[in-house]
């Protein structure tokens, strides 16, 4: 056993001995005891591939002379053998029948480095070789060497590619995808079909209208023939510079973290995505609101308090109101014209408006990652964080700063999400307390709708507003907690034992396990306030009806509100939905089944195998 520098452990552990059984009842014995650990042994064996010595013989490191077989040109037709010793002894045999001399002295120079994947014992180039091209290196060509193997300057087979070739075809599809990636940018994709669309409107008739398309499809061709191109030249130098130190470019052979880092810079674009597309459809639902319930007066009002508060308050107080959601300003700094009842209106709409500026948001989820990431580094003093299985100097520093980078925008995710969930919350806990909450425009166009002119009626109006807005309002916030759980997908998914042997970590899974609390805790919380709502504005429905059958004269009265209770009850938008249709429950499902999805492909490819 090698101490690692650090106090966290046993660093690589050796497994020497002469029979194949024994070793593999010590590394199965030592495997959960040492997960983080490097194992090696000497010897290659088939035994060591089977799937059902997989669980202790993955990631084994083995030295050895001789591979299960030899050069094609030697090999020849002949299977490929059991164990290292049965191709030193087919390799001795057939020189001793056909050669007098003695072996070539460059034959042995070298021990071949194999580990274990899932199907196959990976090849390392030879350390002798100074920087094997990214294909690995190639065998000369030497047509005498099936007749005289003196003739041979290598007998060992050429190593296991480092990473996949690009052919032209793959090249091909992967130009299709960055044009494509490149056309979803909408200032870019308004700017080709602006010029595309004078074009075409320049055309006097079919002929050149027809010569415009083709030149169009002509010109998308070459774009995508150059971006393939450029793939195919400039693959081979970064392959070569990503496999320095050892670290291969494979998928499913789970020797590499390169699959890994690929699957967290998918994740960190799709973070980014859905941040900035989450952000855009918070503020546009709002505005719909705005308009829709009338509430403009009262955001002109927030924004005009807001620059009031800057300018004649402490800039500590400022700063302070972008934290708190229930932040009280001065009652003076409403418009003394306004009526009574919209100055209660302004009062109350202040603080969610004020409070759901992007600045003020953006605050609060800075905060809250940083008070996490804090948190996060606390934990890993105390518990100490795994070591991922990487090599040389490119990948380690790929892995750290990736993981970094995904841990700071993935907890951005998961407090934004928050942050919304938890403001809707506190605006529709407030709609049971408190009165005259919705401005005379907004109550006068609802009577419109709902012909409601009787004035003891406005209770059951502003409860009816209510949930408008709730039923509005959570319809767009309910969708973003689906965010989170497709980033948290993603991670389990490059985590996976597919890829390379990844050990646990212990700060990682607390903080993501607290943070997805959180957003969970958000969500029933805010459909339990919706649902008391809800159930608030029936009872009060109820009461309204008994008291409208009561009256002789009141019966149309009375079937109306009948109506209104029936659309109460059937309301299934937003925070109203059923709980088995609850985003927070279906969103649940996504790590889980993602989770499930990656064991499925693990034991498929073992039965396969």
């Amino acid at each position: 056993m090698r101490q690692k520098e650090d106090p966290k452990g046993i660093e690589a552990i050796g497994v020497l001995g002469s029979d194949l059984y024994d070793k593999l009842l010590v590394l199965q014995a030592l495997r959960p005891l040492f997960p983080e650990a490097l194992f090696f042994t000497t010897d290659l064996d088939a035994l060591l591939l089977h799937p059902i010595a997989q669980t202790p013989t993955r990631n084994l490191l083995v030295a050895s002379s001789f591979g299960l077989q030899l050069r094609p040109e030697i090999q020849g037709e002949i299977p490929p053998f059991r164990s290292s010793y049965q191709t030193a002894g087919f390799l001795a045999t057939r020189f001793a029948i056909r050669n007098d001399g003695g072996p070539h002295p460059t034959w042995l120079s070298q021990p071949l480095l194999f580990e274990i994947g899932a199907s196959r014992a990976f090849q390392f180039p030879s350390q002798a070789s100074d920087k094997p091209p990214a294909s690995g290196p190639k065998q000369a060509d030497d047509k005498e060497c099936s007749v005289n193997l003196l003739k041979c300057a290598e007998i060992q087979p050429a190593a296991s590619a480092m990473v996949p070739p690009v052919s032209r075809s793959l090249a091909a599809l992967l130009s299709l995808l960055v044009v494509c990636l490149g056309l979803s940018f909408p200032a870019l994709r308004r700017r080709i079909w602006g010029y595309f669309d004078a074009i075409m409107r320049g055309a006097n008739n079919r002929v050149v209208m027809s010569l415009a398309l083709a030149m169009a499809v002509i010109g998308l061709c070459i774009v995508i023939a150059a971006v393939a191109a450029a793939i195919e030249q400039l693959w081979p130098l970064l392959a070569t510079r990503l496999t320095a130190g050892g670290e291969p470019i494979t998928l499913l052979e789970g020797i590499s973290v390169w699959p890994t880092i690929f699957f967290r810079l998918v994740a960190i674009a799709l973070c980014i995505w859905l941040i900035i597309h989450g952000w855009r459809k918070l503020d546009a639902n709002m505005k719909d609101i705005y308009k829709d319930l009338q509430l403009a007066k009262a955001r002109d009002v927030a924004k005009a308090e807001q620059a009031e508060l800057v300018r004649n308050n402490p800039p500590w107080m400022g700063f302070a109101s972008l934290f708190w959601y229930r932040f009280s300003l001065d009652d003076g700094a409403v418009d003394g014209k306004a009526k009574p009842s919209q100055q209660s209106a302004f009062r109350f709409w202040r603080r969610y408006i004020y409070q759901g500026r992007s600045t003020a948001r953006f605050f609060r989820i800075a905060g809250g990652v940083a008070g996490m990431f804090v948190f996060a580094s606390i934990l890993t003093a105390v518990f100490g964080d795994s070591s991922p299985p990487t090599r040389g100097d490119v990948s380690p520093q790929a892995y750290l700063w990736i993981v970094v980078i995904l841990f700071i925008a993935m907890l951005f995710l998961i407090f934004f999400v928050a942050d919304a969930t938890l403001l809707c919350w506190s605006i529709v806990k407030a709609f049971r307390t408190e009165k005259n909450i919705w401005p005379p425009e907004t109550v006068q166009e609802f009577r419109k709708r709902l012909a409601l002119r009787r004035p003891s009626l406005k209770p059951v109006l502003d409860d009816w507003i209510a949930l408008t807005f709730v039923s509005e309002r959570t319809k767009c916030i309910t969708t973003l907690i689906y965010y989170p759980f497709a980033i948290i997908a993603l991670l389990v998914v490059s985590r996976s034992r597919l890829f390379a042997n990844y050990a646990g970590s212990v700060p990682i899974l607390i903080v993501i396990g607290l943070s997805v609390l959180i957003v969970i805790s958000c969500a029933v919380a805010l459909n339990w306030s919706a649902e008391a709502s809800r159930a608030k504005a029936r009872q009060r429905l109820s009461d309204e009806i008994v008291k409208a059958r009561d009256s002789k004269d009141e019966g149309r009265l009375a079937s109306q509100l009948e109506t209104m209770l029936r659309r109460v009850e059937e309301l299934r938008d937003g925070a109203f939905s059923p709980f088995s249709q609850q985003p927070v429950v279906r969103a649940i499902l996504l790590p889980l089944g993602s989770f499930g999805g990656t064991q499925l492909l693990e034991y498929l490819r073992a039965f396969l195998s």
